[in-house]
């Protein structure tokens, strides 16, 4: 059994090494046609996923990671990041990845809150899907995937209405 441990090790050492770790995400790219008129202070995002355990993949840093992607969503969008009035707080439910059979299968879902001076006047949860042939970048379909979640928040009507009449300083 003793003299078998170094080929055993031999081999495990060796399997690491064709399956190498990802490197850890360094930027998103914002992808809406949203427009907005407002500015919104965005706390970091709580994690709360439903299986209890974080995916193993690219994002390390899940919550980091995607409030950084609504971040640059909301700015791409025209709204600043710079008010005391109206924040937005958001919670990730789920962020899955299923990579069984010929697809690959991400889901994304996201609790937002906005509130306006103290109160709440959005609560809304968005669950999304992104399914991408086996073999695609998977750090490009992560970000797609955040993307579609982000953008039904950014396209949301009442977000929007509250973005113009709460927080653009028109009220």
């Amino acid at each position: 059994m003793l003299r078998r441990l170094p080929l055993a090790l031999a081999l495990l050492v060796a399997a690491c090494a064709t399956q190498p770790v990802p490197a850890p995400r360094t930027g998103y790219q914002p992808q809406t046609t949203a427009h907005l008129t407002g500015a919104v202070a965005v706390n970091p995002m709580g994690y709360r996923p439903r299986t209890g355990v974080a995916p193993q993949g690219s994002v390390r840093d899940v919550p980091g990671y995607v409030t950084n992607a609504l971040k640059a969503e909301l700015r791409r969008a025209g709204a600043g990041l710079n008010s005391s009035r109206c924040i937005l707080d958001a919670t990730i439910r789920d962020f899955k990845v299923d990579r069984a059979g010929a697809e690959e299968h991400y889901g994304v879902d996201i609790r937002y809150e906005l509130a306006v001076g103290g109160n709440v006047q959005f609560d809304q949860a968005f669950g999304t899907t992104f399914t991408v042939a086996r073999g695609q970048s998977v750090d490009r379909a992560v970000d797609d995937a955040i993307a579609k979640n982000l953008n039904f928040l950014l396209k949301d009507d009442w977000f929007a209405t509250l973005m113009v009449r709460e927080c653009s300083g028109r009220a």
